[in-house]
């Protein structure tokens, strides 16, 4: 009778903490009531984005060198499917996406030229800041975190053609003017590539002559 019952005891114990884990299985912290309010505010606010522009601060550092690249520049995107990344330094560079093709150009190039660099890995910023696509089919929401001064970090785990290129996302989501302040994009080797953003415009007019190819 005693050992029945310490059976049942552990038994019992064992169903709890089972029926715990999977409780925490099926609530990742998006899928919180907090967590889905500032997905709502993220997605609401990119439905009416047509174009955005500003300036960027690049800080990338190279595993196992002691290395950290660092850039700036400026940037413009316009729906559907266009970018352009003018780099002031340290080397004048420009990069424009247009549709599924990435074209690059130095300062002292005569014209652009098509790189092997996928345009999948630059246009996710089309994504992430322009409102390109919709960010549940693109994305799994896998963390929200909030706290008191109006900020919010989100980490999006890629999903379809992105996840060949990205292994997570980390955005940082300023609540009070509504606009993405950081972005940092872990490649599959967990290479970390982070962008600030300031001066940022929202539905300027920005000329499509920016993204030609001449």
């Amino acid at each position: 009778m005693m050992l029945s019952l310490r059976s049942a005891k552990k038994r019992a114990t064992l169903c709890l903490l089972l029926s715990l884990s999977l409780l925490y299985l099926a609530s990742p912290g998006w899928a919180t009531s907090e967590g889905s309010e500032v997905i709502a505010e993220i997605e609401k606010r990119y439905r009416t984005v047509s174009s955005i522009s500003g300036e960027f601060n690049q800080v990338m550092p190279l595993e196992g060198m002691g290395i950290t690249r660092e850039a700036r520049g400026v940037f413009y995107i316009k729906k559907p499917g266009k970018s352009r990344w003018e780099y002031a330094e340290p080397v004048r560079q420009v990069f424009i996406v247009n549709g599924e093709f990435l074209y690059f150009k130095k300062e002292k190039d005569e014209s652009f030229r098509e790189t092997k660099i996928s345009a999948h890995l630059i246009g996710i910023y089309n994504v992430l800041l322009g409102g390109e696509g919709n960010l549940p089919e693109l994305f799994e929401f896998s963390r929200v975190e909030k706290d008191g001064e109006g900020y919010a970090k989100v980490e999006l785990v890629p999903l379809e053609k992105l996840k060949r290129d990205v292994k997570r996302i980390v955005l940082t989501w300023n609540r009070k003017s509504k606009l993405v302040e950081e972005l940092t994009i872990f490649s599959l080797t967990g290479t970390a590539n982070t962008l600030s953003f300031s001066r940022v415009e929202v539905n300027r007019p920005i000329s499509s002559l920016l993204f030609r190819i001449q």
